[in-house]
């Protein structure tokens, strides 16, 4: 039931097919969860999985840990949109800078 809530559920079963045939650590990286938030904004999770193993090397469970991000992803969004600000406000001070100095 865990995996019908999120949109990433076919990242899911590639991740978890992959840690069976390869028997290494799957990160599936930063994914929007499909159910909104009380404010009706999306989430963001960061997950992985790895493989825990029997003597002969074959996977007999997947560890799969999961962390909420939406607060990282917000502030990085956010950073950028300003870096993008700044380097608008920069590149226009440049052009006036130059067409007034020429």
């Amino acid at each position: 039931m865990m995996f019908e809530l999120f949109k990433g559920v076919s990242n899911l079963h590639i991740s978890l097919d992959s840690v069976v045939k390869y028997g290494t650590t799957d990160i599936m990286g930063i994914q929007r969860y499909g159910v909104p938030l009380r404010d009706g904004s999306s989430g963001f999770g960061s997950s992985g999985n790895v493989p825990i193993s029997r003597d002969d090397g074959k996977v007999e469970y997947i560890f799969h840990h999961a962390e909420y991000v939406t607060d990282f992803v917000l502030f990085k969004c956010n950073e950028i949109s300003a870096l993008n600000s700044i380097q608008t406000k920069s590149d226009r001070l440049k052009k006036e800078f130059s067409q007034h100095f020429s």
